[in-house]
């Protein structure tokens, strides 16, 4: 497996926690819910934890800051995709997971034949490339405030007019509807991953990577 530090990779969509899970092999990183295998139950994976609180100064600097700033551009693009264009977003924290010593655990997973007969189908069969889901970053109990605007001028007739402010409503002026909803549960917005570098393999060297 490489040495460097894991790539982070922010998803186009967020994803439900459960769907993607820390120390899976998967052939395509901007996918990790599709073709991947689920690290070995049975062996001990060390997952850490952290919470990374909300970060209201923009020039914070620091992991916090990275991971606020990235999760706040996340969110507003979804809300532009949902054509939501005056919204206030509010989420009070994050979490990030991260496997700790991923290339022993890589490793000792290899000497599984379930993880042997997986790598050299799509490997060394099929020339394949392939990662380790080595973190996730996530958000929950996400607050968005949305402000709609409506202009109520452009009345054409005085009975119009006359209907509109019998309504309650001021003509030629805008109406301002707030609408709000939170979405509680745990969402991925972003992977780190290491791709999974091997010397020149035989079936045989399956179990040594470089």
């Amino acid at each position: 497996m490489a040495r460097n530090r894991g790539r982070r990779l922010a998803h186009p969509l967020p994803l439900p926690k459960d769907t993607v899970l820390c120390g899976e092999l998967t052939l395509d990183p901007s996918q990790p819910h599709n073709n991947v295998l689920p690290f070995p139950r049975d062996l001990p994976l060390d997952i850490r934890s952290e919470i990374i609180r909300e970060v209201h100064n923009t020039q914070a600097t620091g992991s916090g800051a990275g991971f606020w700033i990235q999760l706040m551009t996340f969110l507003k693009a979804q809300a532009r995709a949902l054509q939501l264009d005056d919204v206030k977003i509010s989420v009070p924290q994050g979490t990030k997971y991260l496997v700790r010593n991923s290339e022993p655990s890589f490793k000792t997973a290899c000497g599984k034949q379930d993880v042997r007969n997986w790598l050299e189908e799509h490997v060394i069969d099929e020339g394949r490339k392939t990662a380790m889901i080595v973190g996730m970053y996530t958000y929950s109990n996400t607050t968005y405030v949305h402000n709609h605007h409506q202009q109520l001028g452009g009345q054409t007739s005085v009975s119009d007019a006359t209907n509109a402010a019998s309504a309650g409503a001021e003509v030629g002026t805008a109406a301002h509807n707030q609408q709000a909803f939170n979405m509680p549960e745990e969402q991925i917005f972003a992977i780190e991953y290491k791709p999974v570098k091997f010397k020149a393999w035989t079936k045989k060297q399956i179990e040594e990577p470089s």
